[in-house]
Order: C-alpha cells, then structure tokens, then sequence
C-alpha cells in the first residue's frame, strides 16, 4: 500500500474482456483467468460489467461484458496468487440493508 509522499512502482496495465450473453459465465471465465495467470490481489486495478450496446428496436439484443484492468507485475513483493476469489448472487430485489 502506497502511504503518503511515496510513488508507486512503475508497471503497465492491461486488459481483458469477456463478453456472452450471460453474466454469470463471464464472472466465472474472469475467475478461472484471474487463477489461471495467477494474478495477484495488488494487481487487480479495476472491475467494470456493462452491455455491450444499447438496445434499439430491430437489432440483436446486447451482450453482458465484464472488464478486468490488471497490472502486468506485481507492485509487492513476494505477494501470493490470488487463488480464493469468491463471486455470490442474492435475488435482484433484495434491499442493500439485507445483504
């Protein structure tokens, strides 16, 4: 953690889309790439989920796209893998103050 009047190190992110018509499928494939290149939780930048279009009368309906924005390097060292991401689901109208 950067603590105040220090620079981070100096590393490129990248980024990586998955896209379907499912949701679900799209978190499980960015959980199953988060395990499989053994990215570390320090190089998590960024998560965003959005449909890949807006949808206009006559065209095909939008897919689900999640975005992971990743550093390529680790910026601490000796950090393990993040090898236990959890993803959990509560029905769509449940209140913020139940979950």
């Amino acid at each position: 953690m950067s603590s105040k009047g220090t620079t981070r190190p100096s590393t490129n992110v990248e980024v990586k889309h998955f896209v379907s018509g499912n949701t679900q499928t799209n978190a499980e494939n960015m959980i199953a790439f988060i395990r499989d290149s053994e990215l570390r939780r320090n190089q998590i930048v960024s998560l965003t989920a959005h449909e890949t279009h807006i949808a206009v009368e006559d065209e095909v309906d939008p897919d689900s796209e999640l975005v992971l924005f990743y550093r390529k390097d680790s910026i601490v060292p000796g950090s393990m893998p993040l090898d236990n991401i959890q993803r959990h689901t509560f029905p769509l109208r449940e209140s913020w103050d139940n979950l």
